[in-house]
């Protein structure tokens, strides 16, 4: 039997939780607008997907690309017809749907950030991207040679000898792609002028003796822990 509605009473992650959930295999086939996508399910996990422009089925995108911009729909027709003779599709796509999900939602915020030639990047060194494989082009590795540290877009641009607007269009590429950061649009996190005490400091374990003292260093390692926690939400 085929499963069908509207992303407005069901979301595409709720969708995806039911297919993993079931380790459903089939095709999900949405439509928004004047575009329609298809998506390959193969016993819960998405083998490919593709995004066709209306009238004529031009495609438009592919596999994780595909993905990334039917994340971003909310109010799509879809239908999904199940077919065991999917149980073994080749999988063309490595990233879990909560990936591609992530990058969508990422995608969707920087879309309200305008960025400005006296904004500051910085090379992410550790890119939120699904694919094991990174490929950039001439343009966008010149650009990331350039940020050997912190700089704005107007300096890289000088130094590379290209206009503003063109080093402007480079950057925004790459921060889309989540390859470059923007410090400036990050959450402030507070500032310390020493390490937060940690709780064991504090513990008293005999009325007649004096609190105990922490191990050498512990401090900066729980404040490391906590920074790292931090940077994994």
């Amino acid at each position: 039997m085929a499963l069908e509605g509207t992303l407005r009473d069901i979301s595409l992650e709720d969708l995806f939780d039911i297919f993993v959930t079931g380790q459903r295999s089939g095709r999900l086939l949405l439509a928004q607008g004047g575009e329609q996508g298809k998506i390959t399910i193969s016993r819960g996990r998405i083998a490919d997907a593709s995004l066709f422009a209306m009238p004529g089925r031009t495609l438009v995108a592919s596999d994780t690309e595909a993905m990334i911009r039917m994340c971003l729909w909310d109010h799509a027709n879809f239908i999904f017809v199940h077919d065991k003779a999917l149980d073994n599709q080749p999988i063309q796509i490595r990233a879990t749907f909560p990936e591609i999900l992530k990058q969508a939602e990422r995608q969707r915020a920087l879309a309200h950030v305008t960025l400005q030639t006296t904004d500051l990047l910085r090379i992410d060194n550790r890119p939120d991207v699904s694919d094991d494989r990174i490929e950039i082009n001439r343009e966008e590795w010149q650009l990331l040679c350039a940020l050997f540290n912190e700089r704005t877009v107007e300096e890289v641009s000088r130094d590379l000898g290209v206009a503003p607007s063109q080093a402007l269009a480079v950057a925004k590429g790459l921060l889309d792609r989540g390859l470059l950061r923007n410090p400036l649009a990050e959450p402030i996190r507070p500032a310390y002028a020493t390490a937060p005490t940690p709780i064991w400091a504090n513990r008293v374990t005999n009325t007649n003796k004096k609190p105990e003292s922490a191990p050498a260093g512990a401090n900066n390692v729980l404040l490391r822990a906590i920074i790292r926690k931090v940077q994994n939400l």
